[in-house]
């Protein structure tokens, strides 16, 4: 019984994630600061009440990219409660917005803990998670909004100190 609740839970999680591949996005001109705003916004109570300041080093001038908004924002949201989880003392979480031979650059970090060498290649997997509450789907969804947006998403891991996901649009 727990193993065949366990496939169809695992079938429904596919197909949300097949579902989000699959469809059509709705992609518009949008400013990926504007984005990160947005996206920082819904957890300002989570960021007062863990004493965790943010700092914004956005480009200078407004760094447009064709996006389907609401799909890009759950990929940041996913990101930065990722990085708010890391960091249960207090902390510090940076967003930074560049551009670079046609490329937006969006980096998230964090000043956390980092994540461990031996579980970092198994991020991206889906229903793997460390978290005691965790689904494992976050990173995995987050993947694969970036990728359907023609993207890259990479790790910069620095163990003790914290880690950059550092996504190119």
């Amino acid at each position: 019984q727990i193993l065949f609740e366990a496939k169809r839970i695992e079938d429904i999680i596919n197909g949300a994630v097949s579902f989000l591949k699959d469809s059509v996005p709705d992609l518009r001109l949008g400013d990926i600061n504007g984005l990160l705003d947005a996206a920082v916004g819904v957890f300002e109570d989570d960021l007062d009440a863990q004493g965790i300041n943010v700092v914004k080093n956005y480009s200078g001038a407004p760094i447009t990219v064709l996006a389907d908004r609401e799909q890009l924002k759950i990929a940041f949201d996913n990101l930065i409660a990722n990085a708010i989880q890391s960091m249960k003392g207090g902390g510090t979480l940076t967003l930074a917005t560049s551009s670079a031979r046609g490329w937006a650059i969006a980096e998230i970090t964090d000043s956390g803990g980092g994540i461990d060498p031996k579980i970092i290649g198994y991020i991206f997997n889906p229903f793997y998670t460390t978290k005691a509450a965790g689904t494992g789907l976050g990173l995995k969804i987050t993947n694969s909004i970036i990728m359907r947006h023609k993207g890259v998403i990479e790790v910069v891991n620095k163990l003790v100190a914290g880690a950059t996901f550092s996504v190119r649009l």
